[in-house]
């Protein structure tokens, strides 16, 4: 088991810790609470947030969003969904197969061919669930 991400966020009035796992198996909600179970113990000693939160564990699940390098390099070969911030060549949604990333630069196999997208450039990337 491993972590694939970790937000700290405002939803509404509530803060939440969200921890996102995953394992090559999959995640299903003993995991979850297994893991919670395990780090409960261990942020309440550490105490790393002021304040109030939920701290809330999950899968990534199917549509799982990439946000770190690690998380490009491991979907490699994956159909994914990807916004740009900007358009490019007049649309901003584009979806294929993710084929590499390299020097911040995602490569996707679209219908129209290879596209290659700074990442500094996209709104977000998620697995696409077909």
């Amino acid at each position: 088991m491993s972590i694939w991400d970790v937000e700290y966020v405002k939803e509404g009035t509530n803060f939440i810790l969200r921890v996102t796992i995953d394992r090559p198996e999959g995640i299903d909600s003993d995991k979850c609470y297994e893991f919670t179970e395990l780090a409960n113990p261990v942020i309440d000693e550490a105490d790393p947030i002021d304040g109030n939160y939920f701290f809330e564990v999950s899968s990534p699940g199917l549509d799982r969003k990439l946000r770190l390098s690690e998380h490009y390099i491991a979907s490699i070969g994956h159909e994914v969904e990807l916004r740009t911030i900007r358009p490019v060549d007049g649309k901003r949604d584009f979806a294929g197969v993710l084929t590499g990333f390299s020097d911040d630069v995602i490569t996707l196999e679209t219908k129209e061919g290879q596209k290659l997208f700074p990442l500094k450039e996209t709104a977000y990337t998620k697995w696409r669930f077909t």
